[in-house]
């Protein structure tokens, strides 16, 4: 059986095809990674090239931050504001509305 960049398996060419094996090894892996994971600077910083893909977003639990890897640098993500003056549920059109998702 082969195996993805990040570990994830999958039958190769020489491989005979068992479904089951396969299904639970990668439900294993999706178990083992869950979510974004968090994770130190020094753990961080340790990860090799191979273990970054561009988009890949972590959790620096050194400084409580979502970051994002651009393919040269990790990246704080930005919060999202909008302002809008749309009333949301229950309230009045014409007020400033502002919604922050951190």
């Amino acid at each position: 059986m082969g195996t993805t960049p990040k570990g994830f398996p999958f039958p190769g060419a020489a491989v005979s095809n068992n479904v089951p094996a396969d299904i639970q090894a990668l439900a294993e892996m999706v178990e083992a990674y869950p979510g974004i994971p968090s994770l130190t600077q020094t753990q961080i910083d340790a990860l090799s090239s191979g273990a970054k893909t561009t988009g890949w977003v972590i959790h620096n639990a050194t400084t409580s931050q979502l970051q994002k890897w651009t393919g040269a640098a990790w990246v704080n993500v930005a919060p999202v504001i909008t302002i809008s003056t749309a009333a949301p549920s229950g309230g009045a059109d014409g007020d400033i509305w502002i919604t922050y998702i951190p």
